[in-house]
């Protein structure tokens, strides 16, 4: 504790604690600190009682006054914590934590300076939790990410108008209410946002007709970024993915992550052609020329046969159940495109 005693003297502090006596000595430095230079604070405590949330919490907001960036991991509820900061002036916010709805959504509705925010673990609310009839601003918002376990997740994001929102990372519950993705076209159009990014995430066994609705929503189609770590994203994914003269989605991507693909040999690169022409062509088209492109291969039943976490892992054993694809990789490369490949 012999640094933490000098608080005022850093601009940028992590802590991790693991019991709650450690939290409990952290109590006592803070009580007695003024670090008028914080501004970046990262927090991580494996076990800290409610009542310590709370103390903690208004603690950090008294000695802390200039504080910024905010970043909490634990592994139970302890938003207390978080509800004693002064919210109103953060502009970076990541907590990692068991949130329920109500609260998570109580939390945002203070972060109105807000530049990127995550919430993590967000579980039922603890009490009915409808859409409020005034939407709350968060006008410097632009990155916003949020991973959800409870089946009206959508209420989070109806609940706010974002019009400077750049870049959304959702990982919806699919298994209650997740392949419906008309609130992702009601937010976006409340917000009167333009996305450039757009991240979607899925857990283990959700099938590839619940994720892949979402890349038919109608505001979604001029983002330039997409990344999907969906599990089960195989041949299906990919031809939605591939420009045809009769219909595309997503026009304007110009780069492509597949964090984790099951699709067949070959397939991959007959999108990413789809998506790329030669430069005298290019004034005609309809689509944005591909510029980089990420994958990731499994092996096919990955996550499925032997239950989670413990599907055999394919490693650089793709080069082989991918030739084609990996030999139209290195053309692509050679043609100055930035593609990347491995196996999982």
């Amino acid at each position: 504790m012999l640094i933490c005693s000098r608080l005022d003297r850093w601009r940028d502090v992590k802590f991790r604690l693991v019991t709650s006596s450690a939290v409990e000595a952290l109590l006592e430095v803070v009580s007695g600190s003024r670090g008028l230079l914080l501004e970046n604070l990262d927090l991580y405590v494996a076990d800290i009682e409610p009542s310590q949330g709370k103390r903690l919490g208004q603690l950090l907001s008294l000695s802390f006054p200039n504080l910024r960036r905010f970043t909490f991991h634990a592994n139970r509820h302890v938003v207390p914590l978080a509800g004693s900061l002064r919210l109103h002036q953060l502009t970076h916010i990541l907590i990692d934590c068991p949130i329920p709805l109500d609260e998570c959504i109580g939390l945002l509705q203070k972060c109105t300076m807000g530049i990127e925010v995550t919430m993590g673990k967000i579980c039922a609310a603890t009490a009915p939790t409808p859409i409020p009839s005034t939407l709350t601003a968060l006008p410097e918002l632009k990155c916003l990410s949020f991973k959800s376990k409870c089946s009206d997740f959508c209420t989070i994001l109806l609940s706010f108008i974002c019009p400077n929102l750049r870049t959304l990372a959702i990982t919806p519950d699919f298994e209650h209410a997740g392949e419906n993705p008309g609130f992702l076209e009601t937010f976006l159009t409340q917000s009167v946002c333009q996305l450039d990014e757009f991240r979607l995430y899925t857990d283990w066994g959700i099938p590839e007709h619940s994720f892949t609705p979402y890349l038919r929503v109608p505001r979604l189609q001029m983002v330039k970024r997409l990344f999907l770590r969906c599990y089960n994203t195989s041949d299906t994914t990919i031809a939605l993915l591939t420009a045809r003269e009769n219909r595309v989605l997503l026009p304007r991507l110009k780069s492509i992550t597949l964090a984790t693909c099951l699709s067949s040999d070959g397939v991959v690169p007959q999108m990413i052609d789809s998506r790329r022409l030669p430069c005298s062509k290019k004034e005609d088209r309809q689509v944005a020329q591909l510029e980089s492109f990420l994958v990731y291969y499994h092996r096919p039943g990955f996550g499925t046969a032997l239950g989670e976490g413990k599907a055999p892992t394919l490693g650089r054993e793709f080069l082989w159940y991918h030739q084609r694809d990996v030999a139209r990789y290195k053309d692509f490369i050679a043609e100055g495109m930035d593609v990347k490949y491995d196996g999982i």
